[in-house]
């Protein structure tokens, strides 16, 4: 299993407030399954495919979610196929990439800060990288 998944796990129970007793009862499998499902490295397991989207379905998100299969990701109804809802996995795709560049600037020393916020600047000169201009 991948620890991407073992922590997205982990993650989305956190957001839920939940503790991994809440979600292993939940989802009807053993507190020990849930330890080796959030832990990274050589020992952990990967949940059965049924398993992952009850976990999913637990924490109101999806098993590609956990898997962290997101790009170009869309919501999508199950029995259509089509995008159910655009704006929720716009706003979750960019939640992510605000994530992440916060992670990045955080792990920055003050030169590297100074770099992010210069580069930020350059690039939102830019007309192609700006929300309010029309390509």
């Amino acid at each position: 299993m991948s620890d991407m998944l073992a922590r997205n796990i982990k993650w989305y129970r956190q957001q839920k407030r939940m503790t991994q007793q809440q979600l292993a009862d939940a989802v009807g499998i053993s507190l020990m399954s849930i330890r080796r499902y959030e832990m990274k490295g050589k020992s952990n397991r990967e949940p059965k495919i049924d398993i992952l989207d009850k976990i999913a379905f637990t924490l109101d998100t999806t098993s590609d979610i956990l898997r962290g299969k997101v790009s170009n990701y869309e919501f999508k109804d199950a029995q259509t196929g089509k995008p159910q809802n655009l704006e929720i996995t716009e706003q979750w795709i960019e939640h992510k990439e605000k994530e992440k560049l916060d992670n990045n600037f955080k792990k920055a020393n003050i030169e590297g800060k100074k770099k992010i916020v210069d580069y930020a600047s350059d690039i939102v000169e830019n007309p192609k990288y700006r929300k309010d201009t029309k390509e």
